[in-house]
């Protein structure tokens, strides 16, 4: 077969403020560990979604190469750096995107039990972009909104012709 034979990879699934606003609402029976991971996953998918959108040609095979399993793009930090390194997103955008995963880190492979009253946890959404605003009542809230700023800026990259509309955190 060759790669004009190929079949495509479907594109990524749509990620938008309904499914968001899905995710958000099944949050409120998790653990602030579940909520975390759930959230950061929704972000490295929508990173993944990003990528292919902009990989039109990409077959199904190519992005199982790239995407899956210890692949070059598996991981939600090579997502980020390769997404900037391309300028599809901005310089805050990526170091707010790590500082989300670094938070996923905290939670996912830590040996005791976290919440967001953890001092090392408060410190660390203390640095999010969304804290400087104080719109926020807890920890948790400020990291749910900052989630949901960057989410929101990084869809409307993958839905717009131009990156330059990219929200409040665009790329130039």
């Amino acid at each position: 077969m060759t790669s004009e034979d190929e079949p495509k990879a479907e594109n990524a699934p749509f990620l938008g403020p309904e499914q968001l606003l899905k995710i958000l609402n099944s949050l409120e029976k998790q653990t602030h560990a579940g909520k975390v991971l759930s959230l950061a996953s929704w972000l490295d998918n929508q990173m993944e979604a990003l990528l292919v959108s902009r990989m039109p040609g990409l077959s199904k095979k190519s992005h199982k190469t790239l995407f899956e399993g210890m692949a070059p793009l598996s991981s939600f930090s090579s997502r980020i750096y390769l997404a900037r390194a391309l300028d599809f997103i901005s310089e805050e955008q990526a170091a707010e995107l790590h500082k989300i995963r670094n938070i996923r880190n905290q939670f996912a492979h830590n040996n005791e039990p976290l919440d967001f009253e953890n001092q090392r946890i408060k410190d660390m959404v203390s640095n999010l972009a969304r804290a400087k605003r104080k719109d926020y009542d807890t920890p948790l809230d400020c990291f749910l909104k900052a989630v949901t700023d960057v989410s929101l800026s990084v869809q409307k990259i993958i839905n717009a012709d131009d990156k330059t509309t990219g929200g409040f955190m665009s790329a130039r």
